[in-house]
């Protein structure tokens, strides 16, 4: 069978399935060729297949047969297509830091019952159509999965936390209260937006580096920090936070092909110029992550402006070359 009717019928076989579990009283082959649009015959085969793996009973009533489960399956509420669970399992295989936590058990949950859905005999036709796209995680940042719950179920309940957090300039521990505003996720590591309440300021903190944390009993209102997390990110580079610049970087060679072919801001503008290089433009306060991106593309980016980060890059060059320089 060609794969493309295959795949149709494995659709069929998700939406038969469904309805002659949705029918209180059995269902006959007449009406599921009338739900499903196909003629009576195509649907004895399909019933078939399903009495092969799941607990499929007939009866004849009259001239009629009607098809029943002889147990309630568990269904999720809504249909997917076979390519919708594809793309739910490579999403899954994508991220593989959910996998320890609530919502990755969640989603185990969601896929389980996904299973049930499809026939064994037709699992591995679905595995056929996953192999063609592969999903490369790497670089994610491991961390203590407790604290992901405990910081998102802090933001649900606006609950205050005592936080011991390692600070990545100096390494050292420092005790403090904080107040979860939000948790989220950016280049595969966890981070939590937190309220500082002694100052009433916002800054944003990396799961991995916290040393301990747990509930301080008090409550917070999150209005007071009148904290919006689109508002917070929309003019950010990556995490970090800072007062909004004009950006400019001028892309060459090989780079000026690669950069253009991505959003790397919401707010990029291009400028394409006659020797083939590009000039990328945005506003951001993310100077540090900036400098990092640029200097990634080694000599086929210049910082155009603003100064603090042609000076940036420039020190962290001087600092390079020097190590490279030193006598092993």
């Amino acid at each position: 069978m060609p794969e493309s009717n295959r795949g149709v019928q494995l659709e069929r076989l998700i939406l038969l399935i469904r309805e002659i579990s949705a029918s209180r009283h059995g269902i006959t082959t007449r009406e599921l060729a009338e739900i499903a649009g196909v003629d009576v015959r195509t649907i004895q085969r399909d019933i078939g297949a399903i009495m092969l793996d799941l607990p499929l009973t007939m009866e004849k009533r009259g001239k009629e047969i009607y098809y029943f489960f002889s147990y309630k399956l568990d269904l999720p509420a809504d249909l997917l297509s076979l390519d919708e669970v594809v793309a739910l399992l490579a999403l899954v295989e994508s991220t593989p830091h959910w996998k320890g936590t609530s919502l990755g058990r969640s989603i185990e949950s969601v896929l389980s019952k996904l299973r049930q859905l499809i026939p064994p005999s037709e699992m591995n036709f679905l595995r056929k159509r996953e192999q063609p796209l592969m999903v490369q995680s790497r670089g994610f940042v491991e961390y203590e999965r407790d604290w992901l719950e405990l910081f998102s179920e802090a933001v649900d309940d606006e609950a205050r936390i005592r936080l011991a957090y390692r600070s990545l300039g100096d390494g050292k521990i420092k005790r403090w209260s904080a107040d979860p505003l939000c948790v989220l996720e950016h280049d595969q590591a966890f981070y939590a937006v937190v309220g500082v309440p002694k100052y009433k300021t916002v800054r944003i903190i990396a799961l991995s580096r916290v040393h301990s944390a747990e509930r301080s009993g008090k409550s917070f209102d999150a209005r007071a920090y009148d904290f919006r997390t689109e508002s917070l990110m929309r003019d950010s580079f990556g995490i970090w936070i800072g007062e909004p610049t004009k950006v400019r970087v001028q892309f060459f060679d090989w780079s000026a092909v690669y950069v253009a072919e991505r959003i790397w801001h919401p707010q990029q503008r291009i400028e394409r110029m006659d020797d083939g290089s590009i000039i990328v433009e945005f506003e951001s306060g993310s100077i540090p992550e900036i400098s990092r991106w640029v200097m990634s593309f080694g000599s086929t980016a210049r910082a155009i402006e603003p100064e603090e980060l042609i000076t940036l890059i420039t020190s962290e060059l001087k600092k390079s070359a020097q190590l490279y320089g030193q006598k092993q």
